[in-house]
Protein backbone atom coordinates (compact mmCIF):
# COMPACT_ATOMS: atom_id res chain seq x y z
CA UNK A 1 0.00 0.00 0.00
CA UNK A 2 1.16 3.24 -1.03
CA UNK A 3 1.16 6.08 1.57
CA UNK A 4 -0.25 9.56 0.47
CA UNK A 5 2.44 12.33 0.42
CA UNK A 6 0.35 14.26 3.37
CA UNK A 7 0.62 11.34 5.67
CA UNK A 8 4.51 10.85 5.02
CA UNK A 9 5.12 14.22 5.35
CA UNK A 10 2.92 14.28 8.93
CA UNK A 11 0.31 17.16 7.30
CA UNK A 12 -2.37 14.13 7.90
CA UNK A 13 -3.63 14.08 11.36
CA UNK A 14 -3.96 10.17 10.83
CA UNK A 15 -0.30 10.20 9.68
CA UNK A 16 1.46 9.86 12.86
CA UNK A 17 1.91 6.38 12.81
CA UNK A 18 3.89 7.11 9.37
CA UNK A 19 5.91 9.96 10.81
CA UNK A 20 6.95 7.86 13.45
CA UNK A 21 7.85 5.19 10.79
CA UNK A 22 9.49 7.69 8.89
CA UNK A 23 12.04 8.72 11.77
CA UNK A 24 12.28 5.08 12.92
CA UNK A 25 13.74 4.60 8.76
CA UNK A 26 16.43 7.30 9.31
CA UNK A 27 17.44 6.66 12.63
CA UNK A 28 18.20 2.84 11.08
CA UNK A 29 19.70 3.80 8.14
CA UNK A 30 21.72 6.89 9.73
CA UNK A 31 23.08 4.42 12.10
CA UNK A 32 23.46 1.62 9.88
CA UNK A 33 26.35 4.31 8.28
CA UNK A 34 27.31 5.04 11.39
CA UNK A 35 28.84 1.74 12.85
CA UNK A 36 31.31 1.38 9.77
CA UNK A 37 32.22 4.95 10.13
CA UNK A 38 33.29 4.79 13.23
CA UNK A 39 34.62 1.04 13.29
CA UNK A 40 37.46 2.92 10.83
CA UNK A 41 37.64 6.00 11.95
CA UNK A 42 37.59 5.26 15.67
CA UNK A 43 38.27 1.67 16.66
CA UNK A 44 40.60 0.39 13.69
CA UNK A 45 43.19 2.90 14.66
CA UNK A 46 44.12 1.56 18.04
CA UNK A 47 43.45 -2.02 17.15
CA UNK A 48 46.29 -1.55 14.15
CA UNK A 49 48.52 -0.41 16.71
CA UNK A 50 48.29 -2.69 19.08
CA UNK A 51 49.26 -5.50 16.50
CA UNK A 52 52.01 -3.37 16.01
CA UNK A 53 51.17 -1.38 12.38
CA UNK A 54 53.55 1.80 12.49
CA UNK A 55 52.09 5.50 12.69
CA UNK A 56 52.32 6.70 8.99
CA UNK A 57 50.47 3.18 7.87
CA UNK A 58 47.75 3.75 10.17
CA UNK A 59 47.48 8.00 9.16
CA UNK A 60 47.21 7.16 5.66
CA UNK A 61 44.07 5.23 6.54
CA UNK A 62 42.64 8.94 7.23
CA UNK A 63 42.39 9.12 3.42
CA UNK A 64 39.38 6.79 3.71
CA UNK A 65 37.48 9.90 4.91
CA UNK A 66 37.78 11.61 1.54
CA UNK A 67 34.48 9.68 -0.15
CA UNK A 68 32.32 11.29 2.70
CA UNK A 69 33.68 14.85 1.81
CA UNK A 70 33.87 14.48 -1.83
CA UNK A 71 30.52 12.88 -1.74
CA UNK A 72 29.00 15.98 -3.16
CA UNK A 73 30.87 15.48 -6.91
CA UNK A 74 28.84 12.33 -7.38
CA UNK A 75 25.29 13.18 -5.68
CA UNK A 76 24.10 14.64 -8.85
CA UNK A 77 24.59 10.96 -10.43
CA UNK A 78 23.03 9.01 -7.26
CA UNK A 79 20.33 11.86 -7.28
CA UNK A 80 19.34 11.26 -11.23
CA UNK A 81 19.91 7.38 -12.06
CA UNK A 82 18.56 4.43 -10.33
CA UNK A 83 19.92 1.14 -11.44
CA UNK A 84 17.45 -1.32 -9.54
CA UNK A 85 13.55 -1.55 -9.78
CA UNK A 86 12.90 -1.73 -5.94
CA UNK A 87 13.01 2.51 -5.90
CA UNK A 88 14.74 4.70 -6.61
CA UNK A 89 16.72 5.49 -2.82
CA UNK A 90 15.98 2.28 -1.90
CA UNK A 91 17.97 0.58 -5.19
CA UNK A 92 21.32 2.73 -4.12
CA UNK A 93 20.47 1.64 0.21
CA UNK A 94 20.21 -1.83 0.03
CA UNK A 95 23.17 -2.48 -2.19
CA UNK A 96 25.43 -0.10 -0.52
CA UNK A 97 24.11 -1.54 2.73
CA UNK A 98 25.04 -5.43 1.77
CA UNK A 99 28.42 -3.65 0.10
CA UNK A 100 29.45 -2.30 3.74
CA UNK A 101 28.09 -5.74 5.50
CA UNK A 102 30.18 -7.93 3.20
CA UNK A 103 33.47 -5.91 3.74
CA UNK A 104 33.01 -5.80 7.61
CA UNK A 105 32.67 -9.77 7.12
CA UNK A 106 35.60 -9.56 4.48
CA UNK A 107 37.73 -7.53 7.07
CA UNK A 108 36.95 -10.80 9.05
CA UNK A 109 39.47 -12.55 7.44
CA UNK A 110 42.51 -10.24 6.64
CA UNK A 111 44.34 -9.76 9.23
CA UNK A 112 45.23 -6.32 10.97
CA UNK A 113 48.82 -6.20 9.69
CA UNK A 114 47.99 -6.34 6.32
CA UNK A 115 47.43 -2.69 5.51
CA UNK A 116 47.31 -3.21 2.20
CA UNK A 117 44.03 -5.86 2.40
CA UNK A 118 42.47 -3.69 4.70
CA UNK A 119 42.82 -0.69 3.04
CA UNK A 120 41.13 -1.86 -0.16
CA UNK A 121 37.95 -3.03 1.75
CA UNK A 122 38.06 -0.25 4.59
CA UNK A 123 37.90 1.81 0.76
CA UNK A 124 35.46 -0.09 -1.19
CA UNK A 125 33.43 0.07 2.18
CA UNK A 126 33.83 3.98 2.07
CA UNK A 127 32.74 4.70 -0.73
CA UNK A 128 29.30 2.47 -0.60
CA UNK A 129 28.74 4.54 2.97
CA UNK A 130 29.03 7.84 0.74
CA UNK A 131 26.84 6.59 -1.49
CA UNK A 132 24.38 5.04 0.77
CA UNK A 133 24.13 9.03 3.01
CA UNK A 134 23.54 10.58 0.00
CA UNK A 135 20.61 8.58 -0.78
CA UNK A 136 19.56 8.33 2.89
CA UNK A 137 19.89 12.38 2.90
CA UNK A 138 17.55 12.48 -0.64
CA UNK A 139 15.54 10.30 0.95
CA UNK A 140 15.02 12.35 4.21
CA UNK A 141 14.93 15.30 1.79
CA UNK A 142 11.63 14.17 -0.32
CA UNK A 143 10.25 12.47 2.93
CA UNK A 144 10.41 14.79 5.78
CA UNK A 145 7.70 17.92 6.11
CA UNK A 146 9.19 21.55 6.43
CA UNK A 147 7.69 21.18 10.43
CA UNK A 148 9.55 17.51 10.62
CA UNK A 149 13.33 18.64 9.31
CA UNK A 150 14.15 19.37 12.39
CA UNK A 151 13.14 16.29 14.61
CA UNK A 152 14.59 14.29 11.28
CA UNK A 153 17.68 16.13 12.06
CA UNK A 154 17.77 14.80 15.74
CA UNK A 155 17.58 11.49 14.22
CA UNK A 156 20.21 12.04 12.27
CA UNK A 157 22.54 13.15 14.93
CA UNK A 158 21.28 10.56 17.70
CA UNK A 159 21.49 7.84 15.28
CA UNK A 160 25.52 8.60 14.54
CA UNK A 161 25.97 9.77 17.96
CA UNK A 162 24.98 5.83 18.94
CA UNK A 163 26.97 4.59 16.20
CA UNK A 164 30.13 6.16 17.28
CA UNK A 165 29.40 4.17 20.90
CA UNK A 166 28.88 0.91 18.89
CA UNK A 167 31.22 0.98 16.06
CA UNK A 168 33.73 2.83 17.90
CA UNK A 169 33.50 2.33 21.48
CA UNK A 170 31.74 -0.96 21.93
CA UNK A 171 33.89 -2.41 18.80
CA UNK A 172 37.15 -1.59 20.98
CA UNK A 173 35.46 -3.70 23.81
CA UNK A 174 34.72 -6.83 22.11
CA UNK A 175 38.07 -6.35 20.14
CA UNK A 176 39.94 -6.36 23.51
CA UNK A 177 37.49 -8.90 24.79
CA UNK A 178 36.93 -11.94 21.81
CA UNK A 179 39.94 -10.57 19.42
CA UNK A 180 39.62 -9.45 15.62
CA UNK A 181 37.82 -12.41 13.63
CA UNK A 182 34.81 -12.84 16.33
CA UNK A 183 34.37 -9.09 16.57
CA UNK A 184 33.90 -8.24 13.13
CA UNK A 185 31.44 -10.82 12.59
CA UNK A 186 29.33 -9.98 15.26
Amino acid sequence: MRLSRAKLRGTDPSGNAERYRLFATLGGLYLAQGIPTYLIAAALPPVLREAGVSRSAIGFFSLLMLPLVLKFLWAPFIDRFSFLKIGHRRGWIVPMQVVTASGIAVLAFIEPTNVTGLFVVCLTMALAMSAQDIATDGYATNSLSEKDRGIGNAFQGGAVALGVVVGGTLSLILFETYGWTPTLLF
